[in-house]
């Protein structure tokens, strides 16, 4: 109930998705995705391309030429055009061939919605066995975050990607740059 003067324990805090922090986690979620050519293909393409979950999905059939994704982005209103790898193109060929609708982010009744999106990748990550807040932003972070720890992708490439205008927006969207400030008060001088 509202009490005049009360603080909410929450104002000033930002609630945060965590990040797919591993290529080892990763493949715990797709090991989860197995079992449904729609979850799989779904997953191979947030997390290959590190498209924000409105834009997967609008996305339809007729938005996949040849080996890329052919797209204006909602929220920046850029043309954007993303490569294809094989293992999604691969996962994306099953789901077309049992996909009855025109959006390929779809269900028994039609296209999904960014909240369903997320749902399913929390209800992925938990099945993983992972810990966190997750959600369909966990997908985007997760590109960044092993492209920047395992792959060694430059960071002018992830600016490019994720349409970030500095290094330190790219480490703080992954939660490298939190988890690095930390060390540097953890260590002793």
């Amino acid at each position: 109930m509202f009490v005049q003067g009360h603080t909410s324990p929450s104002k000033g805090k930002t609630i945060t998705t965590d990040p797919i922090k591993s290529s080892a986690d990763l493949a715990k979620v797709k090991a989860v995705t197995q079992k449904s050519p729609r979850d799989h293909a779904l997953l191979m393409l947030m997390i290959h391309t590190a498209l924000r979950a409105g834009d997967i999905c609008r996305l339809t059939w007729d938005d996949i030429y040849d080996t890329e994704v052919r797209l204006i982005e909602r929220k920046t209103g850029k043309r954007k055009v993303v490569p294809l790898n094989e293992p999604t193109m691969e996962a994306l060929r099953v789901w077309r061939g049992r996909c009855e609708h025109e959006q390929i982010a779809s269900g028994q009744r039609g296209a999904l919605t960014t909240a369903t999106l997320g749902r399913l990748v929390k209800g992925w990550c938990e099945e993983a066995g992972l810990v966190g807040r997750f959600s369909s932003h966990s997908t985007r972070k997760g590109f960044v975050r092993i492209h920047v720890d395992e792959v060694g992708t430059s960071m002018a490439a992830l600016m490019t990607i994720g349409n970030w205008s500095s290094e330190r927006m790219v480490l703080h969207y992954c939660g490298k740059l939190d988890d690095s400030v930390r060390v540097a008060y953890s260590v002793a001088l």
